[in-house]
């Protein structure tokens, strides 16, 4: 019985850690994205403004 547990918890384990780094990849992720709309946005109202 104590074998099955351990099982268990391993795939438990293993599960949450992908969950975690999956979880993170989407922060990082989403981060990234933001930072590059508001440096796109600030290149692009930089370029708009300036005299011709």
């Amino acid at each position: 019985m104590s074998k099955i547990n351990h099982e268990i918890e391993k795939i438990l384990f293993t599960i949450a850690v992908v969950g975690l780094y999956i979880h993170i990849q989407n922060i990082v992720f989403i981060a990234v994205h933001n930072f590059a709309i508001t440096a796109g946005n600030v290149g692009v109202s930089h370029v708009e403004s300036r005299p011709q």
